[in-house]
């Protein structure tokens, strides 16, 4: 497993007892750890939102649940590795070279990563060691200190926390998890007096990490080809296009310009002989889509197939930010700028437009079927949860994750969209039947899911609590026929991190693996 040098750790773990009764005894249980491990609470199926290991975790009427205990060890069979004393990179990024769609390359060793360079009074620092990398697996983050302090008045330390989400073997995106440092030119960057800093809620700010269309891309050198990405359906077409550059002159306003999907679907290739002007700044005119954010718009980034770039005017990386229907799109080097839209021009950090904006008009549309699908997984099987029972999945719907609402009952569910759950993990479902009141209403649920193994995942709702289904974190409307995501997935109110469920596969225990589903570990500080 893992640890971490302080905060609480919380595990789910799964009684491999042939019955349950869900009174006495329960198929999970959730244990919250002190960081010196010797005070815990346990509470059945999941833990509760704000449960610490020295209190008894408390339910929806405030009623005390659970059990305390103080533990006093006689052997420990720990590990340090990937904390700040001993980190090591995760072994897919040592001894490698990334091209990061901002910095440009990056050089990893086992313990330390140089290439991502920022200005701070005076001078350019880029070398950085791995600090903690203990919550890698279960939740992206990658802390790293800077190799040498930066000098002032007061040396100080710094220190970047890089959530990261895996789009292939060899391809990432991340963002930085940590308010804007005026003092290294507004670099999402902690300074710190403290040269041990190892609070994890401190180095990893949820509170400040960038912006969604902010992401940033990392593809592993040599990999490019076996990086690439189907396109989204925003751009999944053959586009007539005209072209607006931020110096405010139009271009490409022949009605013959032609930017082809359809051909390749993971490949935009732009016809540079009815127009000349380059797209994506590619001097070849051809690129790949690496990664893509869907919400209210779609961000989609593109890896430029050129031999060779100057940062001036050819780039390995462009972002786009298109409308979903695939007619207004923005354009900007490296990656999408903040509140970026399609119909605008992205900005710099001192406010002057960048990029070009695109007006399209599809001749052709190679667009995905709408039609949701569960993943292949999840299909046709029954999975145990930790917090609701079991759930029996068809290709298209779940039963059993049960709720009452105006006194009655309700638990079957079809999917609705589950376009984001390769890159993001996200499964957006709507409860198949009206809830009847004075009107009509509807049911979505958000999950955001994160793969443990191929039998095993852990998730969390992306929704507020709603007071007309007991606190569950459901969107209840009047309006059925609700498809924008920020909408149903509200990420500012995801459920605290100790509050994650588990999912284990039915039967997956045969397979050889019974020890690792008995602990699903999630380690936190908070």
């Amino acid at each position: 497993m893992a640890s971490v040098t302080s905060g609480h750790s919380y595990s789910i773990i799964y009684n491999t007892d042939s019955n349950v009764d869900d009174n006495s005894t329960f198929r999970f249980s959730c244990i919250a750890v002190s960081s010196e491990s010797r005070y815990t609470s346990v509470v059945p199926k999941n833990c509760r939102e704000h449960q610490t290991p020295y209190s008894y975790a408390m339910a929806h009427d405030g009623s005390n649940i659970g059990s305390k205990l103080t533990m006093q060890a006689t052997t420990t069979c720990g590990s340090t590795s990937g904390t700040y004393s001993y980190c090591v990179f995760p072994s897919q990024f040592m001894n490698s070279v990334w091209h990061d769609s901002t910095k440009g390359d990056i050089t990893f060793t086992n313990t330390t990563m140089s290439g991502w360079e920022f200005s701070t009074y005076g001078h350019t620092v880029t070398n950085w060691k791995c600090w903690d990398s203990t919550l890698f697996e279960t939740q992206g983050y990658l802390v790293l200190k800077l190799s040498d302090t930066i000098s002032a008045q007061t040396p100080k330390s710094a220190y970047m926390c890089m959530k990261m989400t895996k789009l292939s073997n060899n391809s990432y995106y991340y963002y930085l998890v940590q308010a804007q440092n005026p003092l290294v030119g507004e670099e999402r960057i902690l300074t710190s007096d403290n040269d041990t800093l190892t609070d994890i809620s401190t180095l990893c700010n949820m509170q400040h990490i960038e912006p969604k269309e902010q992401f940033h891309v990392l593809v592993k050198q040599g990999f490019q080809v076996a990086s690439k990405q189907d396109c989204p359906n925003a751009v999944r077409g053959n586009f007539d296009y005209t072209y607006r550059g931020s110096d405010n002159i139009t271009r490409c306003q022949s009605t013959n310009d032609r930017w082809t999907v359809c051909q390749d679907n993971q490949t935009m290739t732009f016809d540079y002989s009815t127009c000349s002007q380059k797209m994506a700044y590619s001097n070849g005119g051809v690129v790949w889509c690496v990664a893509s954010i869907v919400g209210s718009y779609t961000y989609v980034m593109v890896y430029n197939n050129d031999t060779s770039v100057d940062n001036v005017n050819t780039f390995r990386f462009t972002c786009f930010a298109v409308t979903n229907n695939g007619t207004f799109a923005s354009m900007a080097p490296r990656n999408c700028t903040e509140n970026q839209s399609p119909t605008a021009f992205a900005t710099s950090q001192n406010g002057s437009n960048i990029g070009a904006t695109l007006t399209m008009s599809a001749y052709a549309s190679c667009r995905e079927d709408n039609t949701c699908s569960l993943p292949s997984n999840l299909q046709n099987s029954i999975w145990h949860d930790s917090t609701k029972g079991d759930l029996a999945f068809t290709n298209s719907s779940m039963q059993g994750w049960s709720m009452s609402v105006f006194g009655h009952t309700v638990q079957n569910w079809e999917c609705l969209n589950s376009s984001l759950f390769a890159s993001q993990g996200y499964i957006i479902l709507r409860l198949s039947d009206t809830i009847s009141g004075n009107v009509p209403h509807y049911g979505y649920m958000c999950m955001r899911l994160t793969k443990v193994s191929d039998y095993s995942y852990y998730y969390y709702l992306v929704r507020g609590p709603s007071d007309l289904v007991g606190k569950e974190r459901i969107f209840i409307t009047t309006n059925g026929s609700v498809t924008d995501l920020n909408s149903l997935c509200v990420l500012a109110n995801i459920e605290r991190a100790e509050q994650f469920h588990a999912l284990i596969k039915s039967g997956s225990l045969r397979y050889g693996e019974r020890l690792f589903y008995v602990c699903i570990l999630l380690l936190l500080n908070v």
